[in-house]
């Protein structure tokens, strides 16, 4: 949570952040990733230029055709 506390500094973005993790929850079958952190590199990479957000998971139209989410160890650092 450090990490993502320290990149979410403000009210809004630590929100939105939540919001869309919730969102995720909701949308597939299962959401699964090895820390927070390697789930915030994942939304940061993530940026659906239709929607102008961040996302977790596919973006778009080919969001609808996916049931799951898995996120490796290591998005963080790879984003970082």
């Amino acid at each position: 949570m450090p990490i993502v506390l320290s990149e979410l500094d403000t009210v809004s973005d630590f929100s939105t952040y939540l919001d869309e993790k919730v969102r995720a929850a909701a949308a597939f079958d299962y959401l699964s990733y090895c820390g927070e952190e390697d789930l915030l590199g994942h939304y940061f990479v993530n940026y659906d230029t239709e929607t102008k957000r961040h996302v977790i998971g596919p973006k778009g139209k080919d969001s609808g055709k996916v049931n799951g989410v898995m996120i490796g160890e290591g998005e963080w650092r790879d984003f970082v």
